[in-house]
């Protein structure tokens, strides 16, 4: 267990003592075999209420140790969004986070275990917002519509699609599988809902819902590498619009056949 930080509170509980609960701004711990160090003594009461020894420590004791987890990984995300696998140092982790060295190695084993961290919850990110667009009220293509439309950061690109242009991510096995598994899970959902306007007579029946799924978010990823080489969020719109334009003429051709 790697030593925790410096000056942090509690820097002396052994793996031994483990939470049971909170009771205010207490946490009731276990202490089997625990004698507090000399600065702590004064504030800790121990209570035998069970065949456990049970004793009730602050738990600003815990606070920076609990967020720490938390602060690295949402730093983390950041960095990859901004400088990439490899330029996302150890440091930089640290220095974004404010975590130490110890919490990190605490929480995570190196830093391709951290970014595998991130790296997942940007990818259930992806596909829990896409699921909210799609899955929300609305006619088929009015879902598909605000799932395209929803607001991004057409200059900074896709937090998981930019990982893809890595070449680091995309050698390590344990970092891919994330953004393929994401991509695949946003093209599902979007193929269900596009199947879904073929059965109710929304689309017309040529339409393909895996190669249109598949395209609609092509053009997403694509528009943002159109508007980071115009540096210009134009290019990016315009993508979406052809390819709402397009699906919207399957509509009508269904229309028309209909009469």
């Amino acid at each position: 267990m790697p030593a925790p930080e410096s000056g942090e509170e509690g820097a002396a509980l052994l793996p031994a003592a483990r939470p049971l609960a909170v009771l205010g701004r207490f946490v009731l711990l276990t202490a089997s075999g625990y004698r507090p160090p000399a600065r702590l003594a004064a504030p800790l009461k121990t209570v035998r209420r069970t065949p456990l020894d049970l004793m009730i420590v602050p738990t600003s004791m815990y606070g920076r140790s609990v967020d720490a987890r938390e602060r690295l990984i949402e730093s983390t995300r950041e960095l990859l969004w901004e400088r990439g696998y490899v330029g996302t140092s150890p440091k930089a982790i640290q220095e974004r986070s404010g975590a130490g060295q110890g919490s990190m190695y605490h929480h995570f084993s190196g830093k391709q275990d951290l970014a595998v961290a991130a790296i997942r919850r940007n990818a259930a990110d992806l596909v829990r917002r896409a699921d909210a667009d799609l899955a929300g009220p609305g006619t088929v293509t009015e879902r598909i519509t605000r799932y395209m439309r929803r607001e991004r950061a057409a200059l900074r690109g896709c937090p998981v699609g930019r990982l893809t242009m890595d070449p680091d991510v995309m050698a390590d096995a344990a970092l891919r599988q994330p953004v393929e598994d994401a991509f695949e899970a946003v093209r599902r959902r979007l193929a269900d809902v596009i199947d879904e306007g073929r059965e109710n007579g929304e689309l017309a029946r040529s339409v393909d819902p895996v190669a249109t799924a598949t395209a609609l978010v092509a053009v997403l990823q694509g528009g943002y590498v159109l508007a980071r080489a115009a540096d210009s969020p134009d290019t990016y719109t315009q993508a979406v619009d052809g390819i709402l334009a397009l699906l919207a003429i399957a509509g009508r051709r269904r229309s028309s056949a209909a009469t």
